[in-house]
């Protein structure tokens, strides 16, 4: 917990924080106010979709706060890479692109027809890539691996619990993009998800934060192109 007050931590937690609040709030208000509008007027009875908003922004920050500046404060040293470097990132560019683009065709013509379908029927948001970057990336890798990793010390189970808090992070997103989805593929979706994050956890050990920030965005790009479609 020393290591967390830090004053050097908890600056470079705030500065952190604040980028993602603000990437993270682009992706969100264009959720609440354009693409599911009427799913949340659904659910605030008498409320308002703006004062949800600000709401849900103010509390995206305080988790980003957190999980900044635990990434700052433990996630470096032993066998995590930590933040990483942009030098990094552009000698992981031949990994990141194929990769990325691997898993970015993945999502267009296999899970998209044949398990997201019902579950993004209404309105693409193109700025997911902003969402998954400065959203799961910083609280499922940075914060949550980071902190499972200090308790328990161990990398594998450091990446399976910021696997299944992934899932968990998402899954209102997928009950308001997807409705009342049949069992069987709101089981599949998650399972998938949970695949994808382990593997994203495993690139994030070995990489850095700012690589796997790199991957999900190259993988996340067929969101803004569906939307424009």
């Amino acid at each position: 917990m020393r290591r967390f007050l830090e004053s050097n931590n908890l600056s470079r937690g705030l500065m952190l924080a604040l980028v993602a609040t603000l990437g993270s709030a682009v992706y969100l208000a264009y959720e609440y106010l354009v693409a599911q509008r009427g799913y949340v007027e659904a659910h605030l009875p008498g409320g308002s979709v703006t004062a949800r908003f600000a709401r849900d922004v103010l509390g995206a920050f305080v988790a980003l706060f957190i999980s900044s500046t635990a990434g700052f404060a433990w996630a470096r040293g032993g066998r995590l890479v930590g933040f990483g470097s942009w030098r990094r990132v552009r000698r992981d560019l031949v990994l990141i692109v194929p990769l990325g683009a691997a898993i970015a065709l993945l999502t267009v013509f296999v899970l998209e027809p044949g398990l997201y379908a019902p579950a993004s029927a209404k309105v693409h948001n193109p700025f997911k890539p902003l969402g998954v970057v400065f959203f799961e990336e910083v609280v499922c890798r940075w914060g949550i691996l980071a902190i499972a990793f200090r308790l328990s010390r161990s990398v594998a189970v450091a990446v399976v619990v910021s696997a299944a808090f992934n899932v968990i992070v998402a899954l209102p997103a997928i009950q308001m993009h997807g409705g009342a989805l049949e069992t069987w593929r709101l089981v599949g979706i998650m399972g998938v998800k949970f695949l994808l994050a382990i593997g994203y956890a495993v690139f994030y050990v070995h990489k850095g934060l700012l690589s796997t920030m790199a991957l999900r965005f190259v993988a996340s790009l067929p969101e803004p192109v569906m939307a424009v479609l």
